[in-house]
């Protein structure tokens, strides 16, 4: 009986040995395929969407296998944002002529979750990407409402549909505290963030989400928000103006590429978002007090193709600055001073928005810079 015990601890210990030696060559089977080897180039992402940069032209600003979170307080508009972002990765075109996909294959597909709003709301959402690309529908856009669903059913269902929608290009979940129990459960959040990172990595897709701020800061809301801020590649904070409520602004809080130049939106009367024109003057409570070079790309392309529009000999230095006073006051209703134009003008020459060959001689536009 004795040696029979001992007979049936060998065999499990051999057992167990195997099992053991089985398991540490799987775990270096996967390591292996992990290692980063200097001899392979690896190649960088391709950019699913861009943004346009005055100093770049367009940068990418979402990428394959990247995560993109959008976090603001409640009623700044995330969801706005979100569908003008959705808009630019479902159609071929710049929308607002700030964003536009860079996606090079055909018949993709996007997905998008809406885990707050119920059909109702949630189709008015669709119908808002629609209008902002102008069209009646989208069949690269699959649009679901999950608010019924509870937290654990609504993660199942969208890991599902990830894994089974072919030519999946974009993952969009609005938002994403509703797929967990707690915001603040340090285990769901690791989880959560986990998945994000799996389903990006292994479909090659872009994933963006949307989540709260706290009320009294600017931080992402919970051990889900800090586990989000510090897994994603790109994290844009959407805040309303102080000085004009119809304005939300759009800022970099975090990049790991070059940094998007910051962007703003209002809501027309259609409740279309809109691209806000010269928002630095409209949120400023002196206009006055804002330097020429600080305003947008576009505000010094407009006022200087206009001066110079029938200039093409140039203009001479004191003229030049009587011009763009004049056009600064019929576009902006602003008036500036002498001085202020005038260290404008020395920001274009170092720019090389404006040339001049020697010192007194005309200043010509360098039409390239704007093309």
């Amino acid at each position: 009986m004795k040696n029979d015990s001992l007979k049936n601890l060998k065999i499990d210990l051999t057992e167990i040995g195997n099992s053991a030696n089985q398991s540490s060559t799987n775990l270096q089977k996967k390591l292996d395929t992990l290692k980063i080897d200097h001899t392979t180039k690896v190649e960088k992402p391709l950019s699913i969407l861009s943004s346009y940069n005055k100093n770049e032209k367009f940068i990418p600003l979402g990428y394959e296998s990247a995560l993109l979170t959008l976090t603001g307080k409640a009623k700044s508009r995330k969801s706005f944002y979100l569908a003008i972002l959705t808009a630019s990765i479902s159609s071929n075109k710049p929308i607002l002529s700030t964003y536009k996909n860079e996606i090079i294959c055909n018949n993709y597909k996007v997905l998008y979750f809406d885990t707050e709003q119920g059909k109702y709301h949630a189709s008015k959402a669709y119908e808002r990407i629609c209008k902002i690309i102008q069209v009646d529908k989208l069949d690269n856009l699959l649009m679901y409402h999950l608010r019924s669903l509870t937290p654990a059913e609504r993660l199942e269902i969208i890991e599902d549909a990830i894994y089974k929608t072919e030519n999946l290009k974009a993952v969009l979940i609005d938002g994403i505290r509703d797929l967990v129990t707690s915001i603040n459960d340090e285990e769901q959040a690791t989880n959560i963030t986990s998945k994000l990172l799996k389903w990006s990595e292994e479909k090659g897709i872009l994933i963006i989400t949307v989540l709260h701020q706290n009320k009294g800061d600017n931080n992402a809301r919970g051990h889900l928000g800090t586990e989000l801020v510090n897994k994603s590649d790109t994290v844009l904070s959407i805040t309303k103006s102080e000085k004009d409520k119809n304005i939300s602004i759009v800022e970099p809080q975090q990049c790991r590429n070059i940094e998007p130049d910051i962007f703003a939106f209002e809501i027309d009367e259609n409740g279309t978002p809109i691209k806000a024109d010269n928002y630095q003057i409209r949120t400023s409570i002196k206009k006055e007090n804002i330097q020429l070079y600080d305003l947008d790309f576009e505000v010094h392309s407009d006022v200087l193709t206009t001066v110079f529009s029938d200039k093409s000999e140039g203009i001479n230095y004191g003229e030049l600055v009587r011009l763009i006073k004049i056009q600064l006051k019929e576009k902006l209703g602003s008036h500036y001073g002498d001085n202020k134009i005038k260290d404008f003008i020395s920001f274009c020459k170092e720019n090389e928005y404006l040339t001049q060959i020697k010192d007194r001689s005309p200043l010509k536009l360098n039409r390239d810079k704007f093309s």
